[in-house]
């Protein structure tokens, strides 16, 4: 990241406006030398400390306050013992900073002041504007991001990004479902995916997110590495791993663990072709994924036919097709009507 956009992170930051992923990124920032720990630490100092009430016709106020702060931290020798040109080089970051600050909190509580007033269909936060793009079941897509990444989205699948997406420290996606990305190489600004608070950042590669609601999170790298991050573990141990190709990252619902473990890219990466892949896979599993394929619902009326496991696999082939094969395999009979198939 360049300056201003370490700026830009620490005042959305200690103005409480930061993403999770932006959140994790300045926090990165700020762990890579005692330097970076130490500036992020003041600016949060002078922020808290400066109480000056923040309306519109303060603004040169609120500056000058802050700037005072900043000018009382230096004098008092309180930051960092830099060189002499060095410590000209940091007065010039906070003097910077600071701008961003009060631009930040007045900018937020004018806008604020002015929607309280008005009726409450009119009422509005700011915020920045969020791009969204999704699939019913039984439909996929591929959509191109304005940095030129690609991604193939699953059915029943959802994909949130910001409007200004090539501007900012970061280029973040939301995921709900399940995705395939291809992400354009940029290393000054990292792709980081947000699916469930489970973050996955990349500079240029290619790997798979599983997040359905019902399946536990699963990050599986083709090309180059990633970071796969639970920003809800407790403990850093349970919270990162990187990939290397060929590896893949499962986060538990329930336990909220990183575990990493070899994938075969068949059977997880072949549903962008129109490749059904089943390996034992349980009667439950078959029939979630084929209602979140072909759009439809089951009727199970007989049960008695439908345990063990099945293996086999469909390309680009129609649900009656599918159904034959795994009626056969199992051995119940089934019915199709519309969007409904009854197992009998």
């Amino acid at each position: 990241m360049n300056e201003r956009e370490i700026y830009d992170l620490i005042g959305k930051y200690l103005a409480n406006e930061t993403t999770p992923a932006e959140e994790t990124l300045l926090k990165n920032w700020a762990n890579h030398s005692a330097e970076n720990k130490h500036t992020l630490e003041t600016f949060s100092k002078i922020w808290k400390n400066t109480k000056t009430q923040y309306i519109h016709k303060e603004k040169d106020a609120v500056f000058e306050k802050v700037l005072n702060s900043i000018s009382d931290e230096k004098k008092s020798d309180k930051l960092v013992n830099f060189k002499q040109n060095a410590n000209r080089k940091s007065y010039s970051y906070l003097v910077r900073v600071a701008a961003v600050l009060v631009l930040f909190t007045v900018s937020t509580v004018v806008w604020y002041s002015y929607f309280q007033q008005q009726s409450d269909t009119e009422v509005a936060l700011v915020q920045e504007v969020w791009e969204e793009r999704s699939n019913p079941a039984g439909q996929k897509s591929k959509i191109f991001l304005p940095d030129g990444s690609e991604i193939v989205l699953n059915a029943e699948s959802k994909i949130r990004f910001k409007k200004n997406f090539n501007s900012g420290a970061i280029r973040e996606v939301e995921l709900s479902g399940e995705a395939f990305f291809e992400v354009k190489p940029n290393p000054d600004r990292p792709f980081v995916v947000n699916a469930r608070n489970v973050l996955t950042t990349a500079l240029g590669t290619s790997f798979n997110i599983d997040a359905y609601s019902e399946s536990d999170v699963k990050v599986s790298l083709a090309t180059g590495k990633v970071e796969v991050k639970n920003s809800e573990a407790t403990t850093t141990e349970d919270s990162l791993v990187y990939l290397i190709p060929g590896e893949e990252a499962m986060v538990k619902k329930q336990e909220g663990k990183i575990t990493k473990d070899e994938f075969d890219a068949q059977s997880v990466l072949s549903w962008k072709e129109g490749i059904i892949h089943f390996k034992k896979a349980s009667f439950n599993e078959i029939v979630q994924k084929l209602e979140r394929w072909y759009d439809v619902d089951f009727e199970i009326k007989d049960a008695k036919n439908t345990t063990g496991t099945f293996s086999d696999n469909f390309d680009n082939e129609s649900l009656e097709l599918v159904m034959e094969g795994i009626s056969f395999s199992y051995g119940f009979k089934y019915k199709l009507e519309g969007k409904k198939v009854t197992i009998y």
